[in-house]
C-alpha cells in the first residue's frame, strides 16, 4: 500500500489550500487538531494512523466552516469521511477486513451524509491526484 505517497498528495493538497501541516508532540489522547490554517499531526503517528488524521482534519477546514455546527455532528462527519476515503484507498477496519462502503453514512443526517461525500470526493481525488482535487 502507498501510504506515504496518499499522505504526501493530501500535504499537496492542503498546500494548496493555503493550510500547512506539520507534527509535533501533543497529548497521548490528541492525534491531530486543526486551527488557523494549520493541521498539527502528533509526531510519532503510523503511516495510517497520519493518513487517516489528516483526512479527519482535512475534512473540518473543508466541511465545518460554520461555527454554529454542532461539535458532535462535525466529529461524526469526520469519522465517516475518514472510513469513506480509506475504504476507497484499499485500507481495512480494526479488525482486518475491508470497509463497508455502503453503511458508512447510516446513521447520519441527510445534510450530514452530502457533506461526508462531497468532501469525501474532494480529498479521494487529491490523494489519488486527479484534477477534480483542485477545484473545491
Amino acid at each position: 500500500m502507498r501510504l506515504q505517497h496518499f499522505i504526501d498528495r493530501l500535504e499537496q493538497f492542503s498546500a494548496l489550500q493555503g493550510v500547512a501541516v506539520f507534527r509535533t508532540p501533543l497529548s497521548p489522547w490528541v492525534l491531530g487538531r486543526m486551527g488557523d490554517r494549520q493541521i498539527v499531526l502528533r509526531s510519532g503517528l503510523s503511516k495510517e494512523r497520519q493518513l487517516l488524521t489528516l483526512l479527519h482534519e482535512l475534512t473540518h477546514f473543508l466541511a465545518h466552516t460554520d461555527p454554529q455546527l454542532d461539535r458532535t455532528v462535525c466529529e461524526y462527519e469526520a469519522e465517516a469521511v475518514e472510513k469513506l476515503v480509506a475504504g476507497q484507498l484499499g485500507l481495512k477496519d480494526s479488525t482486518g477486513m475491508p470497509i463497508e462502503l455502503a453503511t458508512v453514512t447510516d446513521d447520519l443526517l441527510a445534510c450530514s451524509v452530502g457533506r461526508v461525500r462531497r468532501v469525501s470526493r474532494i480529498l479521494l481525488s487529491a490523494a489519488l491526484e486527479t484534477q477534480a482535487a483542485v477545484q473545491i
